[in-house]
């Protein structure tokens, strides 16, 4: 009893199990271009691990943070890797859900409301700018019926139209949303402004659109106006400007190197607004 009698095997196992070829593959050490292949086809808009860092962030700051992702795949491989502490990130969660109750706050994820306009690592939808629409048509009052065309004119002017300047100022909005402010300016316009007259477009948009000088009843044509504003940034980042995030471009992307002459870099909002050098001068 409790004593192994160490029985013999009966049988051929090797016969029994098929070689299966190719598995010792599986015990070679990680390779650095298997591990940029996975980081590669990560998803964007999932978090790997508990602390929040979501696939986006690890591909955009790769090239800053792979060799400590290199180092604990080789500590993994030797078994001299710490997984107990892999854990510290709860702490870390907890501890930010403790600071958020202490300061009267919430722990927010991405993306989030900031001076009104959405942020995030991603160019916003166009259906996270509906905060924006919706205090344009709380401006689109009943006071507007009662008001001349020309008072309309210069209402939308000096009260709608600059309701969404800051967002032009910096992002280059897509067309739906240029749409969609339209079609609130549209309504400020042409509304009836009785029970028996209720409105209609009476010249067409771009028309309206146009100086007076030109015909136009002088409505700011905002694809115009948001290129425009965004051209501020254009010639901010050529002139060098000691501003902080002109010193990281050129910092990080074009350091000795002539901008207008490299790819696309950086982030989404970058991109759209390196996009009108064309129309700087470049």
């Amino acid at each position: 009893m409790g004593v192994s009698s160490n029985p013999a095997m009966v049988f051929d196992l090797q016969s029994l199990v098929a070689a299966v070829p190719g598995l010792e593959e599986l015990a070679l050490p990680f390779q650095r271009s298997e591990i940029d292949e996975i980081v590669k086809h990560m998803p964007t808009d999932k978090a790997p691990g508990p602390d929040g860092f979501n696939g986006m962030f690890v591909k955009r700051c790769w090239q800053t943070i792979k060799y400590d992702f290199y180092a604990l795949c080789k500590e993994f491989y030797n078994g001299t890797a710490s997984l107990e502490c892999i854990n510290s990130s709860y702490i870390t969660l907890e501890r930010m859900q403790h600071l958020a109750s202490t300061f009267g706050c919430q722990v927010g994820t991405l993306p989030f409301t900031y001076l009104g306009l959405p942020m995030g690592t991603t160019k916003p939808k166009i259906e996270e700018f509906a905060p924006l629409l919706d205090r344009m048509e709380r401006k689109l009052s009943a006071c507007s019926s009662l008001l001349s065309y020309s008072g309309r004119v210069e209402y939308i002017n000096t009260v709608l139209t600059p309701t969404v300047t800051y967002a032009m100022c910096t992002f280059k909005l897509q067309k739906g949303v240029i749409q969609d402010i339209d079609r609130i300016r549209k309504q400020c316009l042409w509304r009836g402004n009785s029970e028996r007259k209720h409105g209609g477009n009476l010249v067409a948009w771009p028309l309206a659109q146009r100086p007076k000088k030109k015909g136009g009843l002088g409505i700011k044509n905002l694809l115009l106006q948001n290129d425009s504003l965004l051209m501020k940034q254009v010639h901010k980042f050529y002139s060098k400007e000691d501003i902080p995030w002109v010193n990281l471009l050129w910092y990080r992307y074009y350091d000795g190197r002539v901008p207008h002459t490299q790819r696309d870099a950086g982030s989404f909002w970058w991109k759209d607004v390196f996009r009108l050098k064309e129309l700087y001068g470049f």
